[in-house]
């Protein structure tokens, strides 16, 4: 029931105030007096479209209060479900600012306009000559029987059985909802430990086979340096290991005419013995080099795996490869 009811700057009406008896009241005026209007800044309350060219004075922003006694009503409901505090006295409130921008509030707590309407329309009916009145719809009809039958304790225990029924529903459906979250989330993980698992991963094998891959790649150009090379110090046309056999030769005889130029002698040997043993050494790392185009695309195949799961994954080596594939293994149970 309405106790109290403020409208300040609505359309006409600056500033109205009343407080109806209970029962029957009724307020009459010729036309154009203002009573469609009162009815318009009720209507605010009811959620009804606002607009700020309604305004008494465009500066100042427009008030509706209406204070209601709820007793009775059977709202307990209603309040719980749109997690409102309950009172016996309800306040509806509703503003429009200049600007156009309507704010609406029950018990001082901000609502929107649906939830207004739901509350609004439990504690007030606005019937006029052209409006159908709610004698024939279900929840009207319920309301009466109810009433005339005394039904009120029955109601609101059904109302918090059925509550509670939602509430368990909706918990069910979340639990569904995790557990098929779970679900996906197990099957994913389990599809990303097999991938790591079929990988075979080995920490230090990415960098043997970028070194593989490396000499492999270049295993032409080497080889023929090292030949080259090879050359340089055993060749029949200007071989450095004849010229410093010379030299030799050569610092061996002075030796014998003077002894004191046996340390030259001595260096020279030594160096000759230090380029055969390089000319033999890179002799055979020239054998060792062998030019192997199907085993360098085996390594690149691999490292293309390694460098796409690390990409995958947003890690740098297999190493944090390898520390995921060990997690992912304790969150399936492998």
């Amino acid at each position: 029931m309405l106790t109290h009811l403020l409208i300040r700057n609505y359309a006409l009406i600056e500033h109205l105030e009343l407080s109806p008896d209970p029962g029957l009241n009724i307020i009459t005026g010729e036309t154009g007096a203002g009573k469609s209007i009162m009815l318009g800044g009720i209507g605010l309350l009811l959620g009804n479209r606002a607009d700020a060219r309604s305004l008494y004075n465009a500066d100042q922003k427009c008030v509706v209060e209406g204070t209601f006694d709820v007793r009775g009503y059977g709202l307990e409901p209603v309040f719980e479900e749109e997690d409102l505090d309950y009172a016996d006295s309800c306040i509806l409130y509703r503003e429009i600012n200049p600007s156009g921008k309507s704010r609406a509030f029950i018990n001082d707590t901000p609502v929107n306009l649906d939830t207004l309407r739901k509350v609004s329309r439990r504690l007030m009916d606005i019937h006029s000559q052209h409006d159908s009145i709610q004698l024939g719809t279900n929840d009207f009809q319920l309301q009466v029987v109810d009433a005339f039958a005394g039904n009120r304790d029955l109601l609101v225990a059904y109302q918090a059985a059925y509550q509670a029924y939602r509430d368990a529903a909706g918990r069910y459906r979340q639990l569904q909802e995790e557990a098929g979250r779970l679900r996906r989330e197990f099957d994913y993980n389990s599809y990303l430990f097999q991938e790591l698992e079929a990988a075979d991963l080995r920490e230090e094998e990415q960098e043997s086979l970028e070194k593989e891959l490396n000499l492999l790649e270049h295993a032409t150009e080497i080889k023929d340096r090292l030949t080259y090379a090879s050359g340089l110090l055993d060749n029949p046309e200007r071989a450095a290991l004849d010229q410093i056999k010379e030299l030799v030769g050569t610092l061996t005889a002075v030796s014998k005419l003077l002894p004191e130029f046996d340390g030259l002698r001595a260096r020279a040997q030594s160096c000759l013995i230090e380029l055969k043993d390089l000319g033999a050494e890179v002799e055979r790392e020239s054998d060792r080099i062998e030019v192997d185009d199907q085993r360098a695309g085996q390594v690149r195949d691999r490292l293309d795996v390694l460098y796409a799961l690390q990409q995958k994954h947003q890690v740098r080596s297999v190493a944090e490869l390898v520390q995921l594939r060990d997690e992912l293994s304790l969150r399936v149970g492998k």
